[in-house]
């Protein structure tokens, strides 16, 4: 197996795995992620496509620099800063993250025809669940800092308690 995971030992005693090599990293461009998917979930976070760092590691957000962690434990969601590896943590909590459908606002206004679509909740519903659209928090995207991602998912967070 080339793609670094987290033994069920390194969970147990909060040991980082071993950081993917730059080979594993780019070997992992058709990987999926597993979902962290429960019944009943109070919010379901749907990621873009993983990329290869995460394919690579077999976690969500996984790339050093992601800011999907911290920005969870700051705007209230988790009650410490999760690593990527301690992601299934999430479902103790009513949340889960899937990859199942690519979002990010550029990609929903087109998918919803809404160009002019805004950050926060969206008239639109997918049988009964409400849509809430989020900035994407890859490090890489310099069009949201941290205190505009902290507030748009405390919004969020609030809307859900």
């Amino acid at each position: 197996m080339t793609a670094t995971r987290s033994s069920p030992e390194e969970k147990q005693i909060g040991k980082e795995p071993k950081r993917p090599t730059r080979a594993e990293v780019l070997a992992a461009a058709d990987r999926t992620v597993r979902d962290v998917i429960a019944p009943g979930l109070r919010v379901l976070f749907c990621g873009i496509n993983p990329g290869l760092y995460s394919g690579a590691t077999g976690h969500h957000f996984a790339r050093p620099g992601n800011r999907f962690w911290p920005v969870l434990h700051a705007a209230g969601f988790t009650p410490r800063v999760l690593k990527p590896w301690e992601e299934r943590e999430l479902l103790e909590w009513g949340y889960g993250i899937t990859n199942l459908v690519v979002v990010g606002i550029g990609a929903y206004r087109a998918a919803f025809g809404r160009p002019r679509a805004l950050v926060g909740p969206q008239p639109e519903r997918l049988g009964p669940t409400r849509l809430w659209l989020l900035p994407q928090p890859s490090g890489l995207n310099a069009n949201h800092q941290m205190p505009e991602l902290t507030a748009a998912f405390r919004e969020l967070h609030e809307a859900g308690s």
